[in-house]
């Protein structure tokens, strides 16, 4: 494999949706998979390609803003990338970017913590299907919304939820994205010599982001669309710059 001639942020994911793409169809069409998991294998790919398409870029220029250089920081070699993602960014909500925020999220936050791993509560997937949640992701602030993509595919904080949103079986059509918010107390040391303990977080509550599997799957090919353009806007004024230097 050719090493990234931009950066990682840029190079990755467009070469993970390359991949997304071209296995896409062989995975709904092969029957022996399909067979073996009670239906094709789409939704364990689509997650596979969507980590580092997007965790790439918001771990080395998203979460670097505003901060010295980081031990991974594209913002270096990607100038145009960071200035635009930092511009999409700060002070912005998820409605300021309609691409993204037409593609039907739901949204709820404050969420008393509850185990993903019992399913998603019947009230909960209830208020997920309302206008009041539809509402609520529109009007997310862009960092809050690029967090619980991280957060979930970083932490395993994910449901495949069926067609009607909820986690009763059949096959996934739906993912609801989970991150959550944690208090760290100082730890108290009565003991005069050795090691304080170590702080141990606590779950202050959730926030849940859903969508369906084929949206989630457009948002996928917008996103990187959208970090392919700044990449070339940033090639085009590194050659401008080249140019107006030899001359």
């Amino acid at each position: 494999m050719v090493l990234p001639t931009n950066s990682y942020s840029l190079d990755l994911p467009e070469r993970c949706l390359d991949l997304f793409s071209t296995l896409l169809p062989f995975v709904e069409q092969n029957e022996q998979l399909a067979s073996r998991y009670g239906g094709p294998l789409t939704t364990t790919l689509t997650l596979a390609m969507a980590a580092p398409m997007l965790t790439l870029p918001i771990e080395r220029i998203e979460r670097q803003l505003q901060n010295a250089e980081g031990y991974a920081d594209d913002r270096v070699v990607s100038r145009r990338l960071a200035e635009k993602i930092e511009a999409a960014v700060l002070g912005k909500r998820l409605s300021d970017h309609p691409i993204f925020a037409d593609l039907d999220w739901s949204f709820m936050q404050s969420v008393p913590p509850f185990n993903i791993a019992r399913g998603l509560p019947d009230e909960i997937a209830e208020h997920l299907h309302t206008r009041i949640a539809r509402s609520s992701a529109r009007e997310l602030q862009f960092t809050t919304f690029l967090s619980c993509l991280r957060n979930g595919l970083s932490h395993g904080g994910i449901l495949y939820l069926n067609e009607h949103g909820q986690t009763s079986g059949g096959e996934a059509r739906m993912f609801c994205f989970v991150s959550a918010r944690q208090d760290r107390t100082q730890p108290r040391c009565d003991k005069r010599d050795g090691r304080c303990p170590t702080v141990v977080p606590r779950t202050r509550d959730l926030r849940l982001l859903r969508i369906s599997e084929i949206r989630f799957r457009e948002f996928l090919f917008k996103w990187v669309h959208w970090l392919k353009e700044a990449g070339l806007e940033n090639l085009a004024a590194d050659e401008a710059n080249k140019n107006t230097t030899e001359s």
